[in-house]
């Protein structure tokens, strides 16, 4: 009975190990940060307003960390638009620049109202994911890390 019980827990420690051994432990990490706003002069001084958006690899040594997509949803002052911030005819707001493949960036820009907090939001939709393996690598981006997006808030009203 001994042989067995010692049996037992010799394989069940071995599944253990071997399960962790295959798990990728920690899960991967990275920062998102809205870097570099800008007033820039468009039609008239100030009517816009430039913003970035990076991703930065944080795991250190970890291998294929890979970028696949991304939906950004961020919330600002409507008070800085003329009019009505869904009313497209005071309002433009564009993707005007990024780091990665075209299919991989957000897209269709839209402004919302949020309800549950209020808020004003910003959405950019997500592209079609890729297969496995064909991510942009960001496994040793560094500081400030890889350009999702710049985007541009026009005020049309100057």
């Amino acid at each position: 009975m001994k042989k067995t019980f010692n049996l037992f827990v010799t394989l069940f420690l071995l599944a253990f190990a071997v399960n962790v051994g295959m798990a990728q432990g920690v899960p991967p990490t990275y920062n998102l940060t809205v870097k570099n706003g800008t007033l820039a002069s468009i039609n008239t001084v100030d009517d816009a307003f430039e913003f970035d958006v990076y991703i930065e690899n944080t795991n250190g040594g970890i291998t294929n960390f890979e970028f696949a997509g991304s939906q950004l949803f961020l919330t600002f002052n409507p008070a800085v638009l003329t009019g009505s911030p869904t009313d497209t005819n005071a309002t433009t707001y564009r993707i005007i620049g990024s780091d990665l493949p075209v299919a991989m960036r957000p897209r269709n820009p839209s402004i919302s109202a949020a309800t549950s907090p209020t808020a004003t939001v910003l959405r950019l939709a997500i592209n079609t994911f890729p297969g496995a393996g064909s991510g942009v690598d960001l496994t040793n981006n560094g500081f400030p890390g890889t350009k999702i997006v710049r985007m541009r808030l026009l005020n049309k009203g100057g």
